[in-house]
């Protein structure tokens, strides 16, 4: 194998051209961010396309360049430059003339709402904004092809999007809510869709990608911007306040915002990590926490925060980015989460069983108090002719929950504290030695997590105290984890193909402590003890094959692994060994139909040795009614998935459609069993038995522009099947799970008239489990916005919110009513809000869900009837 990629190494490509040059303006001073492509004359697709530095030089890499061919290049302020060229001699000078900014401006207005030019779509944000939009997120999700889920995170023809540009920076790193939350729409042209996006400008011409990014362009090059909002009201006494200065020039940018509130507005979610790529890093990396000891909560009922959320919350952070000498750029991102949050409700939960029902009912209030700090710094250069990235973060949570469970005869009190801290260093450098690109990656992460549970009156006696009642019970529960990754890949051209490969070595070490004691001083038996060491070493070589396509790409991946794992429970003396090789072979196939038309299709098979970091030969007390032992065998998972998927858009009628299908099947040695007492405690444990889940899932989404109607409307659907086996009661059940939810919205702008959004949400679920009757569940919820302008600076808004759910006796139907009105002062920019929320007062709310083997039933209390002013302020 060495000398196979040693061979790989010195193989010379004959296929390639290469187009090299630099852009300058009238005066010769180099231009950097100019986007400079290639294209086709004959069908006008794009074939190469590269990003200027900080010289103003640009690569463009082409596998089958044809003569003539089109050279444009493009950037803020300057004219567009376009030629056709009979000859690619390299290098290649570029003259950009100046182009007055009104003159550009004016043009921008004018023109088109929705263009699209290569791979990038533009909206045009001032078509799609209306009365009562405030930032560039009220904005987004009217966009077609465009979608914000709940929680902030944005979709792009069904899919999440990769990265979050502010003039073509990525400031945030993927925790672009606090920009999407706070940046004023006025402060921005345009929202630019980056199709088919290479983060990495060294690999732009080489390694295809089907990666969907946002740019948000700015109207000036230095634009200081931001928000500032002050809020306060009753009962109880409200407050919220925010203070969020932006400031984006073309060599820095900042957002440092300060919030707090107990108006119930979540604000921690500014923070959460929404993209793809840092999002799979913080879960292969273990940055953030998995709890394993909770107390018994309350279901979040699905409406706004602002309903049900009793919080007091703090939040300071500061997002900085500097562009320094040579490329490089630092990033720093600080932050801390001061939170303090209130439940009160009661839950339901009826266990199907073969005997029959089991009920439990429990009156809850809890309380949550969140710390949280995070720190990290990034050291990037990402040029045309060097990639490397560096990105060191410091993670720590110090959080306490707090319960009192009232049941028909007695209560009880529960209480957690849990502590994560997390150091983590992640490497990647891409350079070009010779004729090929050599990447190396390097990973180091460590954390440690203390957490402990105190549930008074003991629990489960007739496990641990030979059935005799006793006072507390205290479950500990510590995990020390160390993970180290090395790895190399060279990436080369052959002919038509493009060649990687990939070697490394990932090694993780993991500790894991746990005990039971009884009233603080006897310790319960050997099974509810742990003290287990985990190594795992996983050594692997990877090596992929692309063919470009004349539309589109196909390619092969085949990674062959090597898996070591030993496990070693000092307490019980038990000591498992696992040794695998395994080939895990990919195979996608990227298609361009037409213009409008794309489909991708992915086939994998993997087999892999799963959850052997969550083993436990020790029973653990996960909560008081959940004492759960995972003696899962070091077996081997086996699993495969096929997608496919079917994108149409098309900007000249404002049109977006996507069709997804996913199959995944997998096979594992055992199946978790579930002992449910008579009081509703349950006992978890591991039965070796061949265990099959299947899992279809079909979605679909349609959305469109009437621009003759001022309106945009979507709809979508989604269905899920999910077929699994379990023991409860030591008795085989073989179950499924279908899912179906459709959305539909719809806003128009009918001018003095007002303006409407509507959204319609009905949702099904139906659970099938054998000999027994299905259970099913209906629910849906409706929500309408009409604003409508009183005067030039004046307006009035009604909001409501319909929920209803079929699945409760009681309380199916909930109405919420807000109203808000709105005075605007031009010159200041201010604007002063008089609102009331909850107008009709309803301070309960009923939701339930179905779950594999009982159903889960949720009261929660709300938010009282609440008067509001507030004053806000948006500097652009």
């Amino acid at each position: 194998m060495l000398i196979y990629f040693i061979c790989l190494l010195i193989i010379k490509s004959n296929a390639q051209s290469r187009l090299t040059g630099y852009v300058k303006d009238s005066l010769q001073t180099p231009v950097e961010n100019v986007m400079v492509t290639i294209q086709d004359t004959a069908n006008k697709q794009t074939l190469a396309f590269s990003i200027t530095d900080a010289n103003g030089f640009f690569d463009l890499h082409i596998t089958h360049l044809t003569f003539p061919f089109l050279l444009q290049a493009r950037a803020l302020n300057y004219a567009t430059y376009q030629k056709k060229l009979n000859a690619g001699a390299s290098p290649l000078l570029i003259i950009l003339q100046h182009q007055i900014n009104e003159i550009k401006e004016v043009t921008v207005k004018t023109g088109p709402i929705i263009v699209k030019r290569g791979d990038t779509i533009s909206y045009r944000v001032d078509a799609f904004a209306q009365l009562n939009d405030r930032s560039i997120a009220d904005v987004l999700s009217r966009m077609p092809g465009i979608e914000v889920n709940q929680d902030g995170k944005i979709f792009y023809l069904g899919k999440p999007i990769d990265k979050y540009y502010i003039d073509g920076m990525d400031l945030l790193e993927g925790k672009y809510n606090l920009a999407n939350k706070n940046l004023p729409y006025n402060s921005v042209t345009s929202v630019q869709v980056l199709e088919n996006h290479q983060p990495i400008k060294l690999l732009d011409s080489l390694v295809p990608s089907e990666k969907t990014s946002l740019n948000i362009k700015l109207k000036n090059n230095i634009t200081t911007t931001g928000t500032v909002y002050a809020l306060t009201g009753f009962s109880p006494f409200l407050y919220e306040g925010n203070i969020t200065p932006m400031l984006f020039k073309k060599k820095m940018q900042m957002i440092a915002s300060y919030q707090f509130n107990n108006s119930g507005n979540n604000t921690a979610k500014q923070l959460a990590t929404l993209s793809i790529e840092e999002l799979t890093n913080n879960l292969t990396d273990k940055d953030e926490p998995n709890t394993p000891l909770n107390i018994v909560a309350l279901q979040t009922p699905n409406i706004n925060s602002n309903k049900y959320l009793f919080n007091r919350i703090q939040m300071p952070t500061l997002q900085y980015l500097k562009k320094l000498n040579n490329g490089l750029e630092v990033k720093l991102a600080v932050s801390y989460i001061k939170d303090k949050q209130l439940q009160t409700g009661n839950n339901t939960t009826i266990y199907s069983i073969n005997n029959g029902n089991l009920e439990l009912n429990e009156q809850i209030a809890n309380s949550y108090t969140i710390h949280h700090l995070e720190n990290s710094i990034v050291l990037q250069n990402n040029s045309s002719k060097v990639f490397y990235k560096n990105i060191t973060k410091l993670n720590g949570y110090w959080n306490q929950q707090v319960g009192i469970i009232q049941q028909s005869n007695h209560s009880l009190y529960q209480r957690t504290k849990n502590n994560f801290l997390a150091i983590s260093n992640n490497l990647k450098a891409i350079v070009p030695i010779g004729k090929q690109l050599v990447t190396f990656h390097s990973i180091i992460n460590y954390h440690q997590k203390p957490d402990m549970l105190t549930v008074t009156p003991g629990v489960y006696s007739y496990l641990l105290n030979n059935n005799v009642a006793y006072q507390k019970t205290e479950q500990t529960f510590t995990q020390y984890y160390f993970r180290t990754q090395q790895a190399a890949e060279i990436i080369k051209l052959l002919g038509k193909y493009t060649f990687t490969g990939r070697a490394g070595i990932n090694t993780i070490q993991q500790q894991t402590n746990g005990t039971i004691l009884l009233d603080d001083s006897v310790f319960a038996p050997l099974p509810f003890k742990n003290k287990l060491n985990i190594l795992s070493t996983n050594a692997y070589i990877t090596q992929e094959w692309n063919k470009k396509l004349k539309r589109g790409d196909m390619g092969i991946k085949i990674p062959i692994q090597y898996t070591q794992i030993n496990l070693k429970e000092n307490l019980q003396l038990i000591e498992d060994r696992k040794q695998l090789v395994t080939i895990n072979p990919v195979l996608y196939f990227r298609y361009d139909l037409s213009g409008t038309w794309q489909w991708n299709t992915n086939f994998s098979y993997q087999q892999k040795i799963d959850n052997y970091l969550n083993i436990t030969y020790g029973y653990v007390l996960k909560n008081y009614r959940n004492l759960q032992v995972s003696p899962y065998p070091l077996a081997v998972v086996k699993s495969f998935n096929f997608s496919t998927v079917l994108f149409y858009r098309s900007t000249l009628h404002a049109s977006f459609f996507n069709l997804f299908y996913i199959y995944t099947q997998s096979q594992q040695p055992y199946l978790l069993n579930s002992t449910i007492q008579p009081n509703g405690s349950q006992q978890i444990t591991a039965i070796a038995r061949k265990n099959t889940t299947q899992l279809h899932m079909l979605e679909t989404r349609f959305s469109k522009m009437i621009a003759n109607w001022h309106s945009n409307f979507s709809i979508s659907a989604n269905l899920s099947l999910q077929q699994y086996n379990q023991f409860i009661n030591q008795n085989f059940t073989q179950s499924s799970n279908v899912n179906i939810k459709s959305v539909f919205t719809w806003s128009s702008n009918f001018s003095a008239l007002g303006e409407i959004n509507y959204n319609f949400t009905p949702q099904w679920f139906i659970l099938n489990m054998k000999n027994n009757k299905p259970n099913t569940s209906f629910l849906y919820s409706q929500s309408l916005n009409y604003a409508v302008p009183v005067s030039k600076t004046e307006s009035i808004s009604l909001n409501q919110e319909l929920y209803f759910n079929a699945a409760t006796a009681t309380n199916q139907q909930t109405l919420f009513t807000d109203v808000l009105y709105r005075k605007q002062f031009s010159k200041s920019k201010t604007d002063i809000e008089l609102g009331v929320r909850n107008l009709f007062n309803n301070n309960y709310i009923v939701n339930n869900s179905i779950n594999p083997y009982y159903t889960l039933q949720s009261g929660f209390y709300l938010r009282p009837r609440q008067f509001t002013i507030a004053v806000r302020f948006a500097f652009h």
